[in-house]
């Protein structure tokens, strides 16, 4: 999701993302300013999973 052409194609062509999880038992729909914070969203959380992770060793 964070590649260079997917963000230019869903900023120019399409303005909503559908996101299913869990086998699709949960759906989410994002529009793209949604989508990029989604991004920096996940990137921070495994960052911090990562950091946690060094912390405890």
């Amino acid at each position: 999701m964070s590649s260079f052409d997917y963000i230019n194609d869903l900023l120019h062509h399409n303005d909503t993302v559908l996101l299913t999880l869990c086998d699709k038992q949960h759906i989410i729909l994002l529009d793209t300013l949604m989508v990029l914070d989604f991004i920096d969203f996940i990137k921070g959380t495994f960052s911090m999973l990562e950091l946690n992770e060094a912390i405890a060793l």
